[in-house]
């Protein structure tokens, strides 16, 4: 999930990855990817935050129906890392960095709020 080439958002983005694979099975299957999804909508402050997190749902919908097509249900890190979505703003983009920094550096929080979310899913 790429919008800029940076050495620095590959690891911020790999780093999400690591956050979102609550069973540690080291592929993010769509329940996780849709739960990123649901936490993003809900967890969203204000109009910017959402707009952003619109962006991304629609990115992971796109992706998840890649992978649909291939016969997938799930992805790996360097699947995750490498899908550039169609349409995403750089302004939203930015303000979507700005999420995933947050995300990444409190994980324990970040990993609860998404077992809540799987929780409500189930």
């Amino acid at each position: 999930m790429k919008q800029g080439n940076s050495a620095e958002e590959a690891a911020l983005l790999g780093a999400l990855f690591d956050v979102l694979d609550q069973d540690g099975s080291g592929r993010l299957t769509f329940k996780e990817l849709d739960c990123f999804g649901q936490a993003l909508v809900e967890g969203s402050e204000d109009e910017a935050e959402k707009s952003a997190s619109q962006y991304m749902c629609a990115a992971l919908v796109e992706f998840c129906n890649g992978l649909s097509r291939s016969g997938s249900t799930s992805c790996t890190k360097a699947q995750f890392l490498a899908f550039e979505p169609t349409n995403f703003p750089a302004k939203d983009w930015g303000v979507m960095v700005g999420i995933i920094q947050f995300i990444v550096t409190t994980p324990p929080a970040s990993a609860q709020f998404l077992r809540m979310i799987a929780s409500k899913m189930a």
